[in-house]
């Protein structure tokens, strides 16, 4: 009895000790392989892609007077300011009160685009439009959309 404890305890010691990342992938990966955010995708107003450029300092501002459709897509980058869309991908629409700091949820359910006017009469001046995408899957970096002269 003791003799099959001594082999099992080994077997276990020597498995665990020949991938010495066995721990942390589980750990790091809740337990399986993980595709989190391995996409890019990026907010288009009327079909163009929004963010000025793709980098840390790149921003999405609307002009206070223009009217249209918001989408999100995966996009494939080619440079800091060329992206091609390529596959509209479903999303949440909330509001950042500046006043409070206060996030409101517009849609709840998820949609594949909405009427800037109709997300703009919701707002108040100085408020973000926040885009928020339905799947983990996709890395929304620049989600945040300023109108110009207030919301």
């Amino acid at each position: 009895m003791i003799y099959s404890k001594l082999v099992l305890l080994a077997a276990l010691f020597f498995t665990t000790f020949i991938n010495p990342n066995v721990q942390t992938d589980a750990v790091s990966n809740g337990g399986c392989a993980s595709k989190d955010y391995s996409d890019c995708a990026a907010i288009l107003f009327n079909g163009d892609v929004l963010v000025d450029e793709f980098s840390p300092s790149g921003r999405c501002t609307i002009e206070e007077k223009k009217t249209g459709k918001l989408n999100i897509a995966t996009v494939d980058i080619l440079t800091e300011t060329l992206m091609i869309p390529k596959r509209l991908l479903k999303f949440h629409v909330a509001i950042k009160n500046m006043e409070t700091n206060t996030l409101v949820l517009l849609t709840t359910e998820a949609v594949l685009e909405i009427e800037l006017e109709d997300v703009r009469k919701q707002c108040s001046k100085g408020d973000l439009i926040i885009i928020l995408t339905d799947d983990k899957k996709y890395s929304l970096t620049h989600h945040e959309i300023e109108i110009i002269k207030g919301c």
